[in-house]
């Protein structure tokens, strides 16, 4: 079941409490002051009530994601005994309900977990009844209120006249599950695991509704692995990743020359698209009060340009923001955007062919690559194997597109092509199921300014057409 917040209260959000209770869930009117009226203590709720309706609206149609935690602290210790306790917590109820609870001031929040043989984790949910009407009352079907005599208060404009006055709280507790009873407003806080001989912890794949990423903290607190980071934290080390590899890059660059036009050319678009976004990013994640929801747009939109490190180029459909359970859409976008920061590699840059016409594969070759031994890879098509890009390969002709013809009247095959396993230097490998050859420099048959030419000379083996082949180029 998926863990839900229940009592939203938003014009495009009907509430459920409704079905259960008869309580509007329309905005109500507000009252029709005049002279000479005999007020009651129904005008001032009813007048207070439409106004903390107002207020409660406005702030839904502003910002949909309105809930969820300020700030909380909890006793880790009681937490492994079993018990949960709250020392602090500062949060909004999905109903619009301000709650500032402290443990030594108010009303204790706790809970004793009961796990079962087997059972998975367990939701903790802060709840507190639903608005009906005379909810204060002790008469009422449910109780939303309870009266207490809050300590003497003196007239503000002249310091006398001590007054005790009533005060209302609401009636705070913890439950247990993904979701609360119709009778209830629930905010989830947090998820229990019980790992087997062990103690309650945290579950860390679980993030609640927040009102800040600096709200996320407490899940983390004390921990100091890399695994336990916070939200922002995590951001904050992908953002450091992605400038760190884009200055590296950088500096590969300055020195062009040795690199080749087409390698700088790539570099210069892969930095581009590393920054485009990053600026932006590092504002967000570093920002302790920027909303969860609006992390998560930055991420998103970070996403668009870094794809040009993708081979496909083509971003995944990445899942919309769910504010009661936003962890596993920030998982997926973080992990890919650091898979394609990881792409980029410090020690070489990979060059693809063209294949222009079936079985003739070309790559302009630059003057930076003349006399050096080249490094290139063979992906086997679909329903093919390395056997056979190993015979393809062993039957063309790889020479310059300008000597192929005097190759093809002499019957040769030009430049050769051994196969390795491994390039010691650069630590290029092939990837699996793929195959790597070294393909021996030589001025005269591949020369620079002129495209690179592989092309097949058996009909027989042209079976073993590879899907692409890549050159690898080392960073000397």
């Amino acid at each position: 079941m998926a863990i839900l917040s229940a009592g939203q209260a938003s014009l495009l959000i009907p509430a459920s409490r409704e079905k259960a209770t008869g309580y509007p869930q329309r905005l109500p009117n507000p009252i029709c002051w005049h002279e000479g009226m005999l007020l009651s203590p129904q005008h001032f709720q009813q007048n207070h009530f439409y106004w903390e309706e107002q207020l409660r609206q406005q702030l839904s149609l502003i910002n949909p994601a309105y809930w969820g935690i300020a700030q909380l602290s909890l006793d880790r210790g009681a937490l492994l005994e079993g018990q949960v306790v709250i020392n602090h917590l500062v949060a909004v109820m999905p109903d619009g309900l301000l709650v500032d609870h402290l443990a030594s001031k108010d009303n204790p929040l706790t809970l004793a977990l009961d796990f079962k043989p087997g059972q998975g984790a367990q939701t903790i949910q802060l709840a507190v009844p639903i608005q009906v009407p005379g909810s204060a009352s002790e008469r009422a079907e449910i109780q939303r209120y309870s009266s207490r005599s809050d300590h003497p208060r003196v007239d503000e404009n002249t310091g006398e006249n001590e007054l005790i006055m009533p005060r209302l709280y609401p009636q705070l507790s913890l439950q247990s599950g993904d979701q609360v009873s119709s009778r209830y407003v629930g905010l989830p806080l947090f998820r229990v695991i019980k790992p087997e001989g062990g103690h309650p912890q945290l579950d860390p794949d679980y993030a609640p509704p927040l009102l800040s990423i600096a709200a996320d903290h407490f899940r983390h607190a004390g921990e100091t692995s890399s695994a336990g980071r916070s939200l922002q934290q995590r951001c904050q080390a992908l953002a450091l990743t992605i400038r760190h590899k884009a200055r590296q890059l950088a500096g590969l660059s300055e020195d062009g020359e040795s690199l080749g036009y087409n390698i700088t050319r790539r570099h210069h678009r892969w930095i581009r698209a590393m920054v485009q976004e990053l600026a932006a990013l590092e504002q967000l994640a570093d920002t302790a009060e920027t909303p969860p929801a609006a992390l998560y747009r930055g991420l998103i939109r970070m996403a668009g340009p870094i794809s040009e490190l993708d081979p496909g180029s083509i971003p995944p459909r990445f899942p919309i923001y769910n504010h009661d359970n936003a962890l596993p859409g920030f998982d997926k976008v973080m992990s890919y955007i650091l898979q394609q920061v990881e792409r980029v590699n410090l020690n070489y840059t990979s060059l693809g062919f063209d294949e222009e016409q079936e079985g003739v594969f070309t790559l302009n070759y630059d003057k930076a690559w003349e006399g050096k031994d080249l490094l290139i890879e063979l992906r086997p098509a679909s329903g093919s194997s390395r056997e056979g890009a190993i015979r393809w390969l062993a039957a063309c002709r790889i020479a310059s597109v300008t000597v192929h013809k005097e190759l093809m009247q002499r019957r040769l095959l030009g430049a050769s092509a051994v196969q390795i396993e491994s390039d010691e230097k650069s630590g290029i490998v092939a990837a699996n199921g793929n195959v790597l050859f070294r393909i021996k420099a030589n001025k005269t048959l591949i020369r620079p300014g002129a495209k690179l030419a592989i092309a097949c000379t058996s009909r027989q083996a042209s079976e073993g057409r590879p899907a692409s082949i890549v050159m690898h180029v080392p960073h000397e």
